[in-house]
C-alpha cells in the first residue's frame, strides 16, 4: 500500500454509523493531524528540499507532468512519500508518474477515468466541500484510498464556520480518510477544530516548517477507531396516536 495512504488510514476517526449496525469504538493514541506540502512550481532540488522541510508529504501541483521534473523529485525526496496532481489523466500521464515513483496520485473529479494498476500506489480523489450526500456516499464504493476536499471560494481559504461544518459532514459521510487544504495564516485553534472534525490531514502551500511546530506542541485528543457490529432493531414505539385510540376505545 502506498506509505502516505496506509499513515493516514491510522489517523481516521473509523467507520461511520450505518443503519442496522453499531460502531464499537476503541482509543488511537500518540496521533497527530499530517501535514502534506503542495508544490506548485518546482524550481531545484535543494529549494524543493527546504520547502518540504518538517512536511509528512508532498503534492506537487503542476498543470502538466513531465519525467524530468519527476526525475528531480525522486532524487531530492527520499524520506517523505510524494504524489502528483493530475489536471488529467490520460493513461501515459499516469504510466509516467508511476514509473517516476510517484507514491500516491490526486484526480479531480473531473478527470479522464485512468486508475493506476499498481495496487502499491495511492488513489487520491479530489472533490468539492459542498458535494452531495449521495455522491458522498458513492466514493465509498469506488476504487480510490482517501478524498482531498477543495472549496469554490478557493484552494486555500481561511477556515470559517461553513467550512467546518462541510467538512465534519464530508467527515461522517466518508470511510476513507479526509485531507483538506488549510489556510497561511492557520494556528492550533483551526488544527484541533479540523482534528475534532476527523480530519486525517491538511495541505498546505509555504510556511511548512512553522505548522510542523504548532503541530508537534498541540495535544491531540486520542482518535477513535471503529469496529462494527451487529445491531439488532428494536421494536417501533407505539405512536401516541395509536395510544389515543386504544384509551378512546377502552372508554367506549
Amino acid at each position: 500500500m502506498s506509505k502516505l495512504i496506509d499513515r493516514l488510514n491510522q489517523t481516521t476517526k473509523g467507520t461511520s454509523r450505518s443503519l442496522g449496525f453499531q460502531v464499537t469504538r476503541t482509543a488511537t493514541t500518540n496521533l497527530k493531524i499530517h501535514l502534506l506540502a503542495r508544490a506548485s512550481k518546482v524550481g531545484n532540488a535543494n529549494q524543493l528540499v527546504e520547502d518540504t522541510d518538517g512536511a509528512d508529504g508532498l503534492l506537487i501541483n503542476l498543470p502538466k507532468a513531465d519525467a524530468k521534473t519527476m526525475k528531480m523529485v525522486a532524487e531530492a525526496i527520499v524520506d517523505i512519500p510524494w504524489g502528483w496532481r493530475l489536471e488529467d489523466s490520460p493513461e501515459e500521464i499516469v504510466k509516467m508518474v508511476l514509473k517516476g515513483g510517484a507514491d500516491f496520485i490526486v484526480f479531480p473529479s473531473d478527470a479522464a477515468l485512468h486508475m493506476p494498476e499498481a495496487d502499491s500506489t495511492g488513489r487520491i480523489l479530489e472533490v468539492e466541500s459542498s458535494l452531495s450526500e449521495g455522491l458522498v456516499r458513492a466514493i465509498n464504493e469506488l476504487p480510490i484510498d482517501a478524498v482531498l476536499a477543495t472549496d469554490e471560494e478557493g484552494i486555500e481559504p481561511a477556515l470559517t464556520w461553513r467550512h467546518l461544518m462541510r467538512y465534519t459532514r464530508l467527515a461522517e459521510l466518508l470511510r476513507k480518510p479526509l485531507l483538506v487544504p488549510i489556510a497561511l495564516e492557520a494556528g492550533t485553534s483551526e488544527l484541533q477544530a479540523l482534528w475534532n472534525a476527523g480530519i486525517a490531514g491538511v495541505v498546505a502551500t509555504g510556511r511548512i516548517k512553522e505548522l510542523r511546530g504548532i503541530i508537534d506542541r498541540t495535544a491531540f485528543p486520542p482518535r477513535q477507531r471503529g469496529e462494527i457490529g451487529a445491531l439488532v432493531p428494536h421494536p417501533r414505539a407505539e405512536t401516541s396516536g395509536e395510544i389515543e385510540e386504544e384509551e378512546i376505545e377502552e372508554e367506549e
